[in-house]
């Protein structure tokens, strides 16, 4: 039986939710969603609009789960346990509940993916909040590999999106070199070329409307049709 087929051999979809907050959602009401170890990280960062980023990412991530699920926001345990160390920095997991979970933020945007297919790794950039490329050289071998070559910063960031939102579903984040990340070009539909270590990865790619500014992607790991539906969390946290 290949991926992506039920066993009557009928193709089955991928589906996925993605929402978009921005800082302005923010409200003091939701303070009281965060867990212990969330406030703990809220209250770690130097920056106020950091601290808030996280904060929207956290509390929607719980809104929207318990949407789904239909349980109660402070009724859904989300860890975050790092799988090199015991920091609670990893990737969001929620036990029990057959969901995968992915969050990024940048500048305004927050974005917060959710599926049941597979992991997931959803990744936003803001465009203006990058350097150009021609005075970012350095950044750019940390990020472009073999073949991989752009002409302006927009193209850059469809790069750096889309192989950060694998490395995301991957779970390795920095531990995977962006370089050996081999994507589609910038022009060309998201497609994941190669990854380091691995002959294949079954993974399947969008790019994402983040709104005017910004360039998001996003990866499930599963070589099946993909379907996306972004939403405004506006409902989940002004509601």
């Amino acid at each position: 039986m290949r991926p992506g087929e039920e066993a009557g051999g009928s193709a089955i979809q991928a589906e996925c939710a993605v929402w978009w907050a921005v800082l302005s959602m923010l409200r003091d009401r939701h303070l009281n969603l965060l867990d212990a170890l969330e406030s703990d990280r809220r209250r770690a960062y130097r920056r106020e609009a950091d601290a808030d980023r996280f904060t929207i990412g956290a509390v929607l991530l719980r809104l929207a789960l318990a949407a789904e699920l239909g349980a109660e926001p402070d009724r859904v345990p989300i860890q975050r346990s790092c799988p090199t160390c015991a920091r609670p920095h990893g990737r969001p997991t929620v036990a029990g509940a057959g969901r995968h979970l992915s969050v990024s933020h940048s500048g305004n945007r927050i974005a917060v993916a959710i599926t049941a297919a597979a992991p997931v790794g959803v990744d936003v950039e803001e465009l203006a909040s990058s350097r150009p490329v021609d005075d970012s050289e350095q950044l750019a071998r940390h990020v472009l590999g073999p073949g991989e070559s752009v002409g302006d910063r927009r193209e850059f960031l469809v790069y750096w999106v889309r192989k950060e939102s694998v490395v995301k579903a991957t779970g390795e984040g920095l531990r995977a070199p962006l370089p050996d990340v081999l994507v589609s070009r910038p022009d060309a539909p998201p497609r994941l070329v190669g990854y380091p270590g691995r002959r294949a990865l079954a993974a399947t790619m969008a790019d994402l409307d983040p709104g005017d500014g910004y360039l998001g992607a996003l990866t499930v790991l599963a070589d099946v049709p993909l379907v996306v539906r972004e939403h405004d969390a506006a409902g989940l946290l002004l509601g």
